[in-house]
């Protein structure tokens, strides 16, 4: 009876429920190295098979306590970053890694996972079914997927007191996608073009950068006319203010009419704008405008100009509500890119004149001299 360690790693011996279960050897994962560690596990093992309350079972799957964690999630979280959540565990979660015990996820846990996620394929949408084609998953997709895995990870450490190793495991690397802003023309041309309440929205899109969800669920209790800010409830069902436009207040104002609560943009059917892609569509063919055009990439459109015009990262972070700095600073990569376009097109012009020259020079040490005498 103990925790014994042989060959790199721990073992524990116990007995389930006490003397009158049968004896158990439970293999500790190798990446559990530390005594400490192990010990405490050795005290959830045997305090659950005694049945003490509040102690974690050591059989317990992800699978056992994914309802737990979704309702945990439900209660602190957003409800689009809700759906997105349990659309994974649902789908991809339960049948590739879901029978893994709790105390067991490690490293090998997330590589597992990507290597089975990275051969299957999805199915893109489109109109017509038969149009739709089977492409593979994304690495950041799968990246996107494990960040919510070691959200459950913390989780079940934090709130159900479970002994997890620590997790090493590095990101897959991605694609360098970069934001495809509109030029100011085609925003100001959009957001003149849009009707009704879409005017607005996209003036919140673009003015405050705020999320598509941000701006079509701002709700009347969260605008401030007075000190001109708006209270918005951003990923992670966190807070951030914003200045109104000045620009948009009248707009504003005649969206929420004689209303003192409730979502500020209403759609016919009285709840909140949803469907904000088809009025961004009538808008751009309204403008004449040819790019396609998704509500974030105003978003987009936002922080590049900003950038453009030397306005402070940090300034544009807080604005755009990222949590990490570097995901501000790709829009600086996108002007150096940008620039180095330019830089480069103007080397290949200096170039063709030069080689322009020299083929001149070279003809002309060819041609022959007037009055030459012939030998």
């Amino acid at each position: 009876m103990g925790r014994r360690y042989r060959n790199g790693h721990w073992t524990i011996d116990y007995y389930s429920d006490g003397r009158n279960g049968p004896r158990i050897y439970y293999s500790v994962p190798r990446s559990i190295q530390d005594e400490d560690i192990v010990k405490k596990l050795e005290e959830d093992l045997i305090g659950a098979s005694k049945g003490l309350k509040g102690k974690p079972r050591a059989d317990t799957t992800i699978n056992d306590l994914c309802p737990l964690y979704l309702d945990w999630f439900s209660r602190h979280r957003g409800s689009g970053t809700y759906k997105d959540v349990e659309g994974i565990f649902r789908l991809h979660f339960s049948r590739i890694i879901g029978h893994t015990r709790i105390v067991q996820i490690d490293n090998h846990t997330y590589e597992s996972y990507a290597k089975t996620r990275g051969k299957e394929l999805r199915i893109t949408t489109a109109k017509d079914p038969a149009k739709a084609k089977k492409i593979p998953i994304t690495n950041r997709s799968i990246n996107k997927e494990l960040a919510y895995l070691s959200g459950f990870v913390t989780w079940a450490r934090g709130e159900e007191k479970y002994v997890i190793p620590e997790i090493t495991w590095e990101k897959l690397p991605e694609e360098g996608k970069l934001p495809n802003p509109l030029s100011l023309e085609d925003t100001f041309a959009l957001i003149e073009a849009a009707e009704g309440v879409t005017k607005p929205i996209l003036m919140l899109l673009y003015f405050d950068g705020l999320r598509s969800r941000e701006a079509r669920e701002l709700r009347i209790e969260d605008v401030n006319f007075d000190n001109m800010i708006l209270r918005v409830k951003q990923k992670g069902n966190t807070w951030k203010t914003e200045p109104i436009p000045e620009i948009a207040v009248p707009y504003i104002e005649e969206a929420i009419g004689d209303r003192k609560s409730g979502y500020v943009f209403l759609s016919r059917t009285g709840g909140p704008v949803r469907d904000l892609r088809t009025r961004i569509r009538d808008a751009k063919e309204k403008a004449g405008i040819k790019r396609p055009i998704k509500p974030h990439d105003l978003r987009h459109s936002c922080a590049t100009h900003l950038t453009i015009a030397g306005v402070n990262q940090r300034t544009i972070q807080k604005m755009m509500g990222h949590s990490d700095i570097k995901t501000t600073v790709k829009y600086q990569k996108l002007i150096v890119d940008d620039t180095r376009k330019a830089n480069t097109a103007l080397q290949d012009a200096y170039r063709n004149v030069a080689s322009n020259k020299d083929s001149k020079k070279k003809r002309s040490t060819l041609k022959p001299q007037t009055g030459a005498r012939s030998r």
